[in-house]
């Protein structure tokens, strides 16, 4: 997860902005435009001043990645290109590139850009050092301003977020499975609409569950099934992660959201293993079934040698499921 806290960013913005008075009056011209976050439109004003130059032309992946190079010389945007690169990589791909020709091969590059501009903005708000304004801004969450920046972030795809008390700017949940389900391959078209739904739910704040233990589990199942059907997938590895994060916190729970009480399993967990060992026999229905089985040596109880159980399933380690970019 990358955190990008918002008071810093909105620092940076707020000195560009206060340097160039006239940026707010800037006429729309590709010569002329830069990233204002705090102007109305600015974002989509680039959006449309570059488009004017897309009309009739057809594309593939390289002439998209010389489009992009081109745009990253006219230096737009905030330092090293700036968070417009996002969307007028996308316009560039809905009005030059077929849906036929898009291919995975477009999307992974746009998931570059997008990473990189999200790195962009980290690297921008932590060369700041006008922290007094940027407390100032952060005090204040909705002020015509932030409403501005907001909605300007959210024309690059990007959204404000808040997790344990932190506030960071990431992709908006479904940014890319929206703009890209149609134009990928049916293996990443799943990938993508799954992630944008576990984005959306979240997972865990304070140590706690967010979802239910019944949630953790079809996602876990999800994944397997993911897997499954796609055995050598890009997202192997990252899926494999995800996927012991939830039998994790499905069989060991959270400090916040244990799975024992009083050193005995919760009833509605006991409910929900039995429930799980009546389903078609599965990876996941396997382990929770053995879990379940050791449990019950115990009478269902807690004891020194429980962790030892899930320390050889390779589920003690704590891990959390990779849900934002």
């Amino acid at each position: 997860m990358k955190q990008l806290f918002l008071p810093l960013i909105l620092a940076l913005v707020l000195a560009a902005c206060s340097s160039n008075p006239s940026a707010t009056t800037r006429v729309a011209t590709t010569d002329s435009l830069k990233e204002n976050l705090f102007e109305p439109n600015s974002i989509a004003k680039i959006v449309a001043a570059k488009h004017a130059q897309l009309i009739g032309v057809k594309g593939d992946l390289a002439s998209f990645k010389k489009y992009i190079a081109d745009i990253a010389k006219e230096k737009i945007g905030l330092p090293h290109g700036g968070i417009s690169i996002v969307p007028l990589a996308l316009d560039y791909i809905v009005t030059c590139i077929p849906v036929d020709a898009s291919g995975d091969s477009v999307y992974f590059y746009f998931d570059q850009l997008v990473d990189s501009a999200t790195v962009t903005l980290l690297s921008a708000s932590m060369n700041t050092k006008n922290d007094s304004i940027a407390m100032k801004v952060g005090d204040v969450k909705k002020t015509t301003d932030v409403i501005t920046f907001e909605s300007n972030l959210a024309r690059c795809g990007m959204g404000v977020f808040y997790d344990e008390g932190e506030i960071y700017v990431d992709v908006l949940p479904d940014y890319l499975y929206d703009n890209f389900k149609n134009r990928v391959s049916k293996e990443l078209s799943a990938y993508l609409e799954i992630r944008a739904k576990e984005m959306k739910g979240g997972f865990e704040e304070d140590a706690g569950l967010t979802i239910s233990f019944e949630e953790v589990y079809s996602r876990a199942k999800e994944w397997e099934d993911f897997l499954n059907k796609y055995p050598h997938s890009f997202a192997r590895k990252e899926i494999a992660h995800t996927y012991s994060a939830y039998m994790e916190a499905l069989l060991n729970g959270m400090d916040n959201t244990p799975v024992f009480e009083n050193d005995s399993l919760l009833p509605e967990l006991k409910m929900l293993y039995e429930k799980i060992m009546k389903e078609p026999e599965s990876k996941s229905s396997r382990l929770v079934t053995a879990y379940y089985n050791y449990l019950a040596r115990d009478n269902f109880r807690r004891t020194e040698t429980t962790g030892e159980f899930l320390a050889n399933s390779n589920l003690d380690s704590m891990l959390a499921p990779h849900l934002r970019q």
